[in-house]
C-alpha cells in the first residue's frame, strides 16, 4: 500500500486525487495533507480518512477548525508536514 501526503489537498487536482485514493482503498491511504486555507474542506476529507495524522494549513486562524489530527500552520506548514510524514515513515 502506498502512503500519500497530499499538498493542495482542498484544490481541483487535490479533490480528484482524494477521490482516485478513496476508490483504491487497497493501494493508497492518505498519511497527510496540506492545504492554504479551506479548513471544512480538510476536515471533510480528515473524516472520511482515519489514517491521516497530521495537517498542515497555511492560514493560522483556521488552523483550530482541524480536529483529529495534529496540526502545523503558516506558510512552512506544509514544509512541516512533509518533514513529520518522511520521519513517520
Amino acid at each position: 500500500m502506498k502512503r500519500i501526503l497530499l499538498l493542495g489537498a482542498t484544490g481541483s487536482i487535490g479533490l480528484q486525487t482524494v477521490d482516485v485514493i478513496e476508490q483504491h482503498p487497497d493501494k493508497f491511504c492518505l498519511v497527510g495533507i496540506a492545504a492554504g486555507h479551506q479548513a471544512d474542506v480538510m476536515q471533510k476529507i480528515i473524516d472520511k480518512h482515519p489514517t491521516i495524522q497530521v495537517a498542515g494549513i497555511s492560514d493560522v486562524s483556521k488552523a483550530n477548525q482541524l480536529k483529529g489530527v495534529k496540526v502545523f500552520s503558516g506558510t512552512n506548514a506544509w514544509w512541516i508536514v512533509l518533514k513529520i510524514v518522511n520521519m513517520i515513515y
